[in-house]
Parts: C-alpha cells; sequence; structure tokens
C-alpha cells in the first residue's frame, strides 16, 4: 500500500510539474487531459498489487452441459466501482448462473472472482449492472446485480438467471443451461415485478386508460420485446405525469 502512495505522489508531482511547464493553467482540458493520464499511469504501475485482483480462482464447473452459465458468451472490456475506486477497460464475463462478476488476474492468466460485497455496479458493452442490497430500503426483490433498463422518475431493473435443466430424450439425459429474466418497476420505493401488460396496467392504474391504448399498438409487444415495452411504456406515463 505505502509503495502506491508513493507512486501515486510521484505522478502528481509530475502532473503538477507538466501544468507549470505548459503555462496553460486557465485551459480546462488541459487539466482534465493532463490528470487522466496520471491516473492511467497510476492505475498501470499499482496493477499487480490491486486490489481488484485479489479475488477467488474461478474454475470451470458445468463440464457435460449444454451451454454457458455467462450474460455474454466472452470477456468484455468494461468497467467497475468496486471497493470505492472506479476500474475501467477491464476484461469482466458475469456469470449469471451464481450472480459472480469474474476478471482476468493482472497477468490475464487465470480467471477471478471479484468479491460482490465490494463492487457497486459494472457495464459489459451497452448494459449497466447495479447491486441491489437485501438490507436497503428496497427488500421487495432478492439482493444481487441487476441490468439497469431505465433510470428517471421510475427504475426499470431485469434480473437474468441461468439454471441448469436435465431433460430426457428418449435413452439420453441432456443437462443444459436456460435463461430467465424477469423485470421489475420501482414506484412509490417498492420494486413491482412485471410479467405481463395486466403488470404494467395494475402499476399505472392511476392512467390505465391511456396506458391501455399506448400498449396497443401495432409497435409495442410485450411477448417479443418485454424489457423495451415496459421501458417505453414508462417513459410515456411519466410524460402524462407532466
Amino acid at each position: 500500500m505505502k509503495k502506491q502512495v508513493v507512486i501515486f505522489i510521484i505522478c502528481l508531482f509530475t502532473f503538477k510539474h507538466s501544468m507549470f511547464a505548459q503555462d496553460r493553467l486557465t485551459d480546462s482540458s488541459f487539466f482534465t487531459n493532463a490528470f487522466s493520464t496520471v491516473r492511467s499511469q497510476y492505475m498501470k504501475n499499482i496493477g499487480a498489487g490491486s486490489y481488484l485482483y485479489n479475488g477467488v480462482a474461478f474454475e470451470k464447473y458445468w463440464n457435460r452441459v449444454v451451454g454457458h452459465p455467462f450474460f455474454m458468451s466472452e470477456f468484455q472490456q468494461g468497467s467497475l466501482y468496486y471497493d470505492g475506486a472506479l476500474y475501467e477497460d477491464v476484461p469482466l464475463i458475469y456469470d449469471i448462473s451464481r450472480d459472480q462478476l469474474v476478471s482476468k488476474n493482472f497477468s490475464k492468466n487465470n480467471d477471478v472472482i471479484l468479491l460482490s460485497e465490494k463492487l457497486r455496479s459494472f457495464t459489459l458493452g451497452s448494459s449497466k449492472f447495479v447491486k441491489i442490497d437485501t438490507d436497503s430500503s428496497n427488500t421487495s426483490i432478492e439482493g444481487g446485480f441487476y441490468e439497469s433498463l431505465y433510470q428517471g422518475s421510475y427504475t426499470v431493473l431485469s434480473k437474468h438467471k441461468k439454471v441448469i435443466l436435465h431433460t430426457m430424450k428418449g435413452d439420453e439425459n441432456i443437462t443444459r443451461f436456460k435463461q430467465y429474466d424477469y423485470y421489475y418497476v420501482e414506484k412509490d420505493g417498492k420494486y413491482q415485478s412485471i410479467d405481463g401488460e395486466g403488470d404494467l396496467l395494475s402499476l399505472l392504474k392511476d392512467q390505465r386508460a391511456e396506458m391501455r391504448k399506448f400498449l396497443n399498438r401495432k409497435e409495442i409487444n410485450f411477448k417479443k420485446d418485454p424489457a423495451g415495452t415496459i421501458v417505453q411504456a414508462i417513459q410515456y406515463y411519466e410524460k402524462l405525469k407532466r
């Protein structure tokens, strides 16, 4: 830890010297770019000793199971808020069967399970995930990681899960992963489960007539696109409430 602090101080000294040398104290973009460079160098130098890599080894547990347990099939470069710090451009893969986020160790030769209690949020591609704690005020849903689909006056979340199913096909026992997706809307401080259009109408009952018209539009199809339908419905509801 002392070594990390020394490195950071050296980086800050270099940053300060660079600012005076350039004589551009009033240029905010220069400050932003220079600090970003210093921060990147600092993260590179502390890499091997970073708390980010102090997780548990991740090992494959699904031999002879068709499919995979992940949200995306391969590692993606993402970002995460971990142990009070923001990390960017980190290789990540999300195991939705065990609700675990996995990264590579510093030398990238082993996979590491990141400690869930230190994680607050992370991104994979265009998807953002947030952590819901069971001891928070929103205890109407189980704790864990949820995809944040929409954040406005109301919040829309999705919980992705994969389970291992065993089925018989003739004399053959087939074991495979099957994914389930659950949707929730936060209203009046509680998360409500949304399984169909009826749940949406019940949740938004003070504008039931208008919401029914909206959901009957040809381009709206809950069964084909539940996530898109819920988000569009909430956005429309917000407009009606203004």
